[in-house]
């Protein structure tokens, strides 16, 4: 259920609608991908909020006569003016990073503006571009823009993200989420380096989703300044920037750059910069951080002829940023600039014509450097104190508040006008009460606009009016918005002191520390906010005992949150009791109040989940079922309100009745929220098609717990199908999901006898939760422990034994739970019993049969098939080690419990009493219980037989195998006739299998045909065993390479073939061939068992010399 916090919501934020694509990858651009196995052609149908562009490697040149008039173009990094300077650390860690084995990988660099972060990044870009990797600039946007075209190479890319900590956290990993969408499309090694001020508390959150959502591979460079003196950096400065303005002289004397003003790089060039137009004008240079800024936005004023309307678009256009020409019009409108296209057109041009746009499609190219933008918004608002040269006037206190009014939605530029207001106002204090305080103030939602970054950088200005930041967290959104949540809990630290120390009253101080600890909840910062919910139950506690109408419903809020901390943390014993006191206070208000039965039900569900991860199966029914019926309940009188929460309840119920052994009831309650959900998916598909995705899965699942198989794969198929299409539009959410769905469909299949298409999707589950176990083992190492296992079942069903071994073993060695730790060992005897380890099988298989056993001591009605299976496989396992007798118990064991549980359930549980009675037929067989062993055959013979009938490809193996054992235990009882019948059908059914599945059923196919042979020629059919013998040596031939037993069997059948033909008196020459083969393969086997080949040698010796005495053939040379 989660977190709760009380009161209600009051506000939504104006957000452009969720983006849904089409196409391959995903980007606001169309992105033409070349020489990775074709061509990609990718559109969105929505313009998602950034723009895709090829970087500039190049330095773009500047021409002295530009130079001279504006200056600050110089300090502008597109042209390099100065050369990249020292940084080795850094660049080296870069290349590591890039070389790195990881396919998707991502790099924060952050410092303070000025600090070098955009020379670094060009130079990074330079380096792979040269290396032969592509490199894409990718700009947020507020605006969507036309369509542009990107290419894509091959190989390797490098996408370079500026202002990171100003986009809005959904944009930036719907960004990273389409860049290993992309990976996933083409196979191009991604590296995504993004640029930001800070890695504060965006970051964390940013990289935590990054790498539990994506799978990507993150990290942060934090750039501190340059280890250069400042003096030496100045003079490296000013001579390049003397020689694009034509200034002579190399003597560059550095002022005074002590002071913290020139802790940044971009401080340092700017002086630089001052004092070499200062020469080139004959005038004293600029001394100190914000002389040298007003000297550079003097010259700008010069070049613009002091003109005031240019001014304003200047400023207009700082606040704007870059935007496409008809949104530049309604701006340059609303600040009182225009009153018309036409004249909003010619302000534009003549900015255009001062500023040229790096993107053509663009106009209001903004004033570069940021931190030069910033300062002409400083110094040309009134307040600031400062004697200047400076021109301006009182334009810039009503400017803002014009350019952000609206009626209803906010104008496109409004997040990027209260950024740059914000990040001015950390530079010049006068802003927040001459600016910003009273845009806020006035309506706290363009604060919001402005995207949770922004807002924690709001929240963190020196001196915060509480007050304004008390109205904005007023109007932040109740839903879960990832955007806001960091934000939230920033603004909640900044405002919990002062609201504390006006708390008058426990109940107060209760209140704040539990809206305090919601807030942070809300952010992922667990231990913090479960100091905070305790403090609100230790002073909720007594109150909600004096007065319990008034503060036992705050009381049953902060216990459930905690729990929920708790539980986060890890600690689930504690998070249960808290969760099962939040039931007990529910119960009691739902008792006179109906309106807390909802909060009853949902607290219900967490206690049943917390005890479903405490391994209490059957306990966790009983709230299951309570908060199921709760929601019955609220949902037949509000079916809007509630019909959702019922659906999400059946499923949980139904997989835990599942787990319990309870197949039948989970199967209804599955089905019963697979038609709710239906229903609703139908009205509103955006909303619920992940979770009608996951429950008809889940219905799968259900089908194939109660042995309806064909009924259950169209659920897996629709399942992983919805899923692969969620998954391709939004990769960081659904991700998981398609790797679960990938595996249930392959269990489905195999379930049919379809292992070959079974396999496909299975290594797909394998491959996704292997990329997202690496990057968050905690959460994703028992799926991928789950499908290793199973994917060693399919290579083992397709005959792949070899194989098989390596993912058991490896699900093995991630020390799953007590659960897949049983059936990783099941699986991986089943492997080794293939490859003939047998000592090694039965070590797994004990192991195995130990771990059932407990566990279906807890839970038998789930568990019991599963000992019973593992009591199979020990018989098995000891009868190959020739331990017959030994083998009868654990085998009877088996049949014993399969025959009672068939009793209750056949639809699940007989098709493995069929294998289970087949098994012990076999070993009653070894160990001379003749009458016994042929009983036993024909039961599992008639049971597969009929089992095929509705599931042929999963039965036929099992009856095949019975036919031959039950055929061989004929013939040694003297039955041919019957044996002859049932070798007949063991070969047919076994030619079936070994033309679809060779690498499994081959060996069975040869053991079959012997059978038949030897069948034959106990009715004296010798003429009908000639071909049979010939099929048979020539299947065993192949298999004989690398099987003992084929060995074995081969030179059986050549005896047999050499005798037949001296019998029938036909194909002679082929009877001697066989006859040596025969005598050459006893020899080989006799010489490494001697006491078990002895006989058969001396019978081949003694065909071989028949074959020689033959009369037609003595006379032969």
């Amino acid at each position: 259920m989660g977190t709760e916090r009380g009161g209600a919501g009051r506000w939504a934020p104006w957000r452009r609608p969720a983006q849904t694509v089409t196409g391959s990858v995903v980007f606001g651009d169309v992105v033409q991908v070349a020489n990775v196995g074709g061509d990609v052609t990718v559109v969105s149908r929505d313009r998602p909020a950034y723009r895709v562009t090829a970087a500039e490697i190049a330095a773009v040149p500047l021409d002295a006569g530009q130079a001279r008039a504006q200056p600050s173009r110089l300090l502008d990094a597109r042209h390099r003016i100065v050369p990249f300077t020292g940084r080795d650390a850094e660049l080296d860690e870069f290349a590591a990073w890039a070389r790195s084995a990881a396919t998707v990988s991502a790099r924060l660099v952050h410092a303070a503006g000025g600090q070098g972060k955009s020379r670094l990044a060009a130079e990074a870009a330079a380096r792979c571009a040269a290396a032969g990797w592509t490199v894409w600039q990718v700009t947020h946007t507020p605006v969507p823009v036309a369509e542009d075209h990107v290419e894509l190479a091959g190989g390797a890319l490098l996408a370079i993200v500026d202002y990171a900590d100003r986009w809005p956290l959904p944009d930036l990993l719907g960004l990273l989420g389409q860049m290993r969408a992309m990976h996933a499309r083409t196979g191009v090694r991604v590296r995504v380096l993004m640029l930001a001020r800070s890695a504060g508390h965006w970051w964390p959150s940013v990289a935590r989703r990054a790498e539990n959502d994506h799978g990507i591979e993150i990290g942060d460079i934090a750039l501190d300044g340059l280890d250069i003196d400042r003096a030496v950096l100045f003079a490296a400065a000013a001579a390049p920037f003397a020689a694009a303005l034509g200034v002579p002289g190399d003597d560059w004397t550095a002022p005074d750059l002590s002071g913290p003003g020139f802790a940044q790089v971009l401080s340092v060039h700017m002086a630089a910069l001052a004092a070499a137009d200062a020469r080139l004008h004959g005038d004293e240079a600029p001394v100190g951080p914000r002389a040298v800024s007003e000297y550079l936005l003097v010259r700008e004023q010069t070049f613009w002829n002091m003109s005031e309307i240019v001014h304003r678009a200047v400023y207009t256009a700082i606040l704007t940023g870059p935007v496409p020409r008809p949104v530049a019009r309604r701006a340059l409108t609303a600040a009182g600039l225009a009153d018309g296209a036409a004249a909003a057109d010619r302000v534009i041009d003549g900015h255009r014509a001062c500023y040229p746009p790096g993107d053509r499609r663009l106009v209001l190219e903004p004033l570069h450097p940021d931190r030069l933008a910033e300062d002409l918004i400083g110094l040309s608002t009134p307040g600031h104190g400062e004697r200047t040269v400076f021109a301006y006037d009182d334009w810039p206190l009503s400017a803002p508040a014009a350019l952000l009014d609206h009626a209803e939605r906010a104008p496109e530029w409004t997040a990027s006008a209260i950024t740059v207001l914000i990040e001015a106002t950390h530079r010049w204090p006068h802003l927040a009460e001459g600016v910003l305080y009273p845009l806020i103030r006035r309506d706290p939602c363009v604060a919001i606009e402005a995207g949770g970054a922004a807002l924690i950088r709001l929240a963190t200005l020196p001196g915060i009016d509480p007050v304004v930041l008390a109205s904005v967290e007023a109007m932040m959104p109740e839903g879960r918005f990832l955007d806001f949540d960091v934000a939230a809990a920033v603004i909640s630290d900044q405002l919990s002191g002062p609201r504390l120390r006006a708390a008058g009253d426990p109940a107060t101080t209760a209140a704040v520390h539990a809206d305090h600890a919601y807030r942070l909840s809300r952010a992922g910062r667990w231990t913090e906010a479960l100091g905070a919910g305790e403090t609100a139950v230790a002073l909720l506690r007594p109150l909600a005992g004096q007065e319990p109408d008034r503060y036992l419903p705050g009381l049953a809020i902060a216990v459930g949150n905690v729990g929920t901390f708790l539980s986060e943390l890890g600690r689930r014993e504690e998070a249960l009791a808290l969760g099962q006191e939040a039931v007990a206070i529910r119960r009691r208000l739902a008792g006179t109040d109906p309106a807390a039965v909802p909060a009853l039900a949902g607290s219900l569900a967490d206690v049943a989940a917390r005890l479903a991860a405490l391994d209490r199966r059957e306990e966790c029914l009983a709230p299951a079922a309570d908060a199921v019926e709760l929601l019955r309940g609220l949902a037949a009188a509000d079916p809007a309100a509630h019909r959702h929460d019922l659906a999400l309840a059946l499923n949980t119920h139904g997989a835990f009745l599942a787990e319990t052994g309870h197949w039948q009831r989970g199967l209804d309650l599955t089905g019963e929220a697979v038609v709710l959900l239906r229903e609703l998916t139908g009205a509103d598909p955006g909303r619920y098609l992940p979770d009608l995705a996951m429950v008809l899965g889940n219905l799968g699942n259900r089908l194939r717990d109660n042995g309806r198989h064909a009924e259950a794969l169209p659920y897996s198929v629709a399942s992983a199908d919805v899923y692969r299409g969620l998954a391709e539009t939004n990769p960081g959410r659904h991700r998981p999901d398609l790797a679960s769905a990938q595996g249930n469909l392959a269990v489905s299949l195999a379930e049919l006898g379809r292992w070959a298409e079974a396999l496909p999707p299975s290594e797909e589950s394998v491959a996704v939760y292997r990329e997202l176990a690496a990057t968050n083992p905690a959460r994703y190492r028992p799926d991928l422990a789950r499908v290793l296992s199973n994917h060693s079942l399919r290579l083992t069903e397709l005959g792949r034994f070899g194989e098989a071994v390596v993912p058991a073993e490896e699900a093995i060695a991630l020390e799953p739970a007590r659960e897949q730790l049983a059936a990783a060992l099941t699986n991986l005897s089943a492997a080794l019993t293939s490859l003939r380890r047998h000592a090694e099988a039965l070590a797994a298989t004990d192991e195995a049969t130990d771990l059932w056993r407990r566990l279906a001591e807890d839970h038998p009605e789930a568990h019991l098939s599963d000992v019973a299976v593992s009591l199979c496989n020990r018989g098995t396992a000891l009868s190959n080690l020739g331990r017959p007798a030994e083998a009868v118990e654990p085998a009877t064991e088996a049949v014993t419990l399969l025959r009672r549980l068939s009793g209750e359930d056949p639809a699940v549980h007989e098709p493995r009493l069929a294998g289970a009675l087949g098994n012990l037929g076999r070993l009653l067989a070894a160990t001379g219980r003749t009458g016994e062993a042929l009983s036993a055959l024909e039961e599992a013979a008639a049971l597969h037989r009929r089992l095929a009938e509705t599931n042929r490809e999963v039965n036929l193996p099992g009856l095949a195998d019975s036919l031959r054992s039950r055929g061989i235990r004929l013939s040694e009882t003297g039955h041919a006739d019957e044996a002859l019948a049932c070798a007949e059908e063991a070969v047919d059914v076994y030619r079936r299998l070994a033309g679809a599945y060779p690498e499994k059923h081959l060996s069975g196919f040869g053991g079959a045909l012997m059978h038949l042979l030897i069948a034959l020629c106990d009715l004296g059919r010798l003429a009908e065993a000639r071909p049979v013998c010939k099929e048979a040596r020539t299947v065993l031939r192949g298999l004989a390479r690398h099987e003992e037993p084929a060995l074995q069997g081969l030179g059986l059948a050549s005896t047999m073939y050499a005798w037949i033909c001296l019998e029938l008196r036909r194909d002679l020459l082929g009877a001697e061939a066989a006859a040596v083969e025969s005598v050459r393969i006893h020899t080989t086997l006799a010489e490494r068992s001697p006491d078990a080949f002895a006989d058969r040698l001396a019978e081949a010796h003694a065909v071989y010399a028949q074959v020689l005495e033959a009369p037609f053939l003595s006379a032969q040379p």
